[in-house]
């Protein structure tokens, strides 16, 4: 397992992961997740309360969690690019209560290839207003990958 670390472009995180699952399973559980879904998205000790997505150029997604102090936080974008297995680009900003923007726009592009006897991710979200949420959002998606990395090998064992 790899540790996250942002890269030194200020506004630009790049991560890496090896996922032991093949790059059609990695790339559903970021679209469809037919399994648990709350094992992948959101912090530890967060609730999955709602997942919506649309997956096709211009379709919106949405995902609202629930903190462990029952706040409900929600983000969700537009997908710009579908290539599967190997590539998802999409819009991402945090949503105020009304579904409207919240936050600054940034853009994700998730490349997944295959390697060995799993899929390589590479995973880039530019568009950053201030290092600090760049690095917020290293700690976010590193504890998601890891959900993502066990509900890959749960379901890839099932």
């Amino acid at each position: 397992m790899t540790t996250p670390t942002p890269t030194s472009t200020p506004l630009t995180l790049t991560l890496h992961r090896h996922i032991a699952a093949p790059p059609e399973r990695v790339f559903a559980l970021w679209t469809q997740d037919p399994a648990r879904p709350e094992d992948f998205w959101g912090p530890p000790g967060f609730t999955l309360v709602r997942r919506e997505a649309t997956l096709a150029p211009g379709g919106r997604w949405l995902i609202e969690m629930r903190a462990p102090d029952g706040t409900v936080m929600r983000n969700g974008g537009e997908y710009r690019a579908i290539e599967r297995p190997g590539y998802l680009e999409m819009t991402h900003a945090w949503l105020d209560e009304a579904g409207q923007r919240a936050s600054p726009e940034t853009v994700v592009r998730i490349r997944l290839s295959a390697s060995g006897h799993g899929t390589d991710m590479h995973f880039e979200q530019t568009g950053f207003g201030t290092a600090a949420e760049r690095d917020g959002h290293s700690v976010g998606w590193g504890q998601a990958f890891d959900a993502l990395a066990q509900a890959a090998a749960a379901t890839a064992a099932a």
